[in-house]
């Protein structure tokens, strides 16, 4: 008993934190990947793309033959048999023999592979079945060398036996050398074609100049990036940070601001805000620095992208995407022209505005933004699995109507100075 509890305190300590904190029953990166649907034949086109290059059912068939020849040559040889304390009970015995161990092994790398099909694999090139893969193949790991000499088997059968394990393992290692020395993708492997699934590293390495990116100033030559830090350094009252077409620029957002320099009230002004739309926030956030704000439309950060739904044709694992008009509603940017860029509709970014102050949503939102106090967190655990249900609709429209609020009729004039 006091195994079980040693085991089980800190899992579900922290998932009490986790719905408390987050307001959800699972990681917020989980919710934007939404694992709940299933995508089966994107799953076999990830399998494919990551068997293809290096012809992966090679290993897995002559592993089938080295298993039988192992699991025989184990009856009589004394160093395959487990020594058990002579207490053990026929339970114990049972779940430390090595069947059981070969079996748990293979059955958690086969569930671990069913899982990842089903959901429709990964946008990253044999990422996610690299673990499934190396269980299967585990148990043949590291093979014993069987000696011929007479004792656990006639000459002839261990002749006989080491003779199938050499031809066997030879074939694996033949296989090895020419898998390390595969071209991969070929010239797949940088482009984002139909079935999304790119050679993330080597997508980098060409698009940073860099063979091995490994720091935040590597990726400084990533496409954005340089330009990302001069548009920043440009706008000291503020602004957000669109993605242009223009990978050497960005478009910008104004920051409103009064021109009073006092807010309404007789309150002080806000501080300047920036905040960048982008998707690669972890080389963004790296570089921008901690007063940046990194916003993505996919819901690895993004609470409000996190709760769309998800997209039945789009990039696995990228498969949410928020329009910018949200970003701009949200925040204390702009929001009529000529400060927005002329792609951004003004009509639903008004919209975006009426369907944030849907009662649900503000709901979900204020129990990652609000302060953090014991009713708060209190109130997140006893709403973390209505919060992770809960989904918006991306266009503003049809998430008013969803949210049963009424439509403005368009969008509204812009302040008088």
């Amino acid at each position: 008993m006091l195994i079980v509890l040693a085991g089980g305190f800190l899992p579900v300590a922290y998932q009490i934190f986790r719905m408390g904190y987050y307001g959800l029953l699972v990681p917020s990166t989980a919710l934007a990947k939404d694992a709940a649907g299933d995508k089966w034949s994107q799953g076999m086109i990830y399998v494919s793309n990551f068997n293809r290059p290096y012809a992966l059912w090679v290993p897995l068939v002559l592993s089938v033959p080295l298993g039988l020849l192992l699991m025989t040559a184990r009856r009589r040889p004394s160093f395959l048999r487990p020594v058990l304390a002579p207490d053990y009970g026929r339970v114990a015995r049972a779940v430390q023999s090595p069947p059981a161990v070969v079996a748990f092994i293979v059955g958690s790398g086969v569930l671990q592979a069913l899982y990842w099909i089903r959901q429709g694999g990964d946008f990253m090139h044999g990422r996610v079945l690299l673990a499934p893969l190396f269980c299967l193949l585990a148990p043949v790991g590291v093979i014993p060398i069987l000696l011929p000499d007479g004792k656990d088997f006639s000459r002839e059968t261990g002749r006989w036996l080491v003779g199938a394990l050499s031809g066997l393992w030879l074939g694996i290692a033949g296989w090895s050398l020419w898998a390390a020395n595969s071209p991969g993708m070929g010239d797949d492997a940088t482009r984002v074609t139909y079935s999304g699934i790119v050679d993330e590293r080597r997508f980098y390495a060409q698009a940073t100049g860099h063979a091995h990116p490994l720091t935040a100033a590597d990726y400084l030559d990533y496409p954005r990036m340089a330009a990302v830090l001069t548009a920043l350094n440009n706008t000291p009252e503020g602004a957000l940070l669109l993605p242009s077409g223009n990978y050497n620029q960005w478009d910008l957002v104004p920051m409103i601001r009064p021109s009073s320099g006092t807010a309404p009230g007789g309150k002080p002004a806000p501080k300047p805000q920036h905040a960048v739309f982008f998707t690669n926030m972890g080389m963004l956030g790296m570089n921008v620095g901690l007063d940046v704000r990194v916003i993505d439309q996919i819901g690895l950060v993004n609470p409000l992208a996190a709760h769309t739904e998800r997209l039945k044709h789009a990039r696995i694992g990228h498969d949410k995407n928020l329009f910018p008009d949200w970003v701009i509603a949200d925040g204390p940017w702009v929001k009529w022209y000529p400060g927005i860029p002329g792609y951004i509709d003004q009509q639903w970014v008004t919209q975006a505005e009426a369907a944030l102050q849907c009662p649900a949503t503000r709901a979900v939102l204020n129990s990652v933004r609000a302060p953090i106090t014991l009713h708060r967190f209190l109130s997140n655990v006893l709403h973390s699995y209505e919060f992770t249900r809960y989904r918006i609709d991306r266009v503003p429209r049809y998430e008013l109507v969803r949210c049963g609020l009424d439509v403005p009729d368009g969008p509204g004039p812009p302040p008088r100075e």
